[in-house]
């Protein structure tokens, strides 16, 4: 039992985690709000949500039945629904969230440390380029 209760929801972490980074590099707002907020593309939004959430629930559902399997014997349709929206489905709609706030805060810090490493290093060539070709005239 403790092995499905850190399977699933670190499953869910794992692909939260990637399709999060890819909103990020990708510009797209958070999922979740963007289900809230956008409604002219909400279409569009439950179908690409379903691709990337469908792997992690289905996952989480064999999972849990395997667990009844081995545990119970029988299969609990219903618990294994529950179980697998608990564990799976829910950590992966808030954390993808989260994943592609913390991605993106990130990605624009290293753009601006590498943009201002850039300028920094133009205007050091600029300042040695100066005085190289006041040397270069006296």
């Amino acid at each position: 039992m403790h092995l499905r209760l850190l399977m699933q929801p670190a499953m869910a972490l794992f692909f939260a985690a990637r399709a999060g980074l890819h909103d990020a590099k990708t510009g797209q707002t958070p999922y979740l709000w963007a289900m809230f907020t956008s409604h002219g593309h909400r279409r569009e939004l439950l179908a690409q949500g379903w691709k990337d959430v469908g792997k992690v629930f289905v996952i989480a559902l064999i999972l849990d039945v395997i667990y009844q399997i081995i545990t119970v014997r029988w299969i609990h349709p219903m618990e294994s629904l529950l179980v697998s929206v608990t564990l799976a489905f829910l950590p992966y709609l808030t954390l993808r969230g989260l994943f592609t706030r913390l991605s993106r805060k990130y990605l624009e810090s290293t753009m601006t440390r590498i943009g201002f490493a850039r300028d920094r290093q133009r205007d050091l060539r600029d300042d040695l380029g100066a005085s190289g070709d006041a040397r270069s005239h006296r």
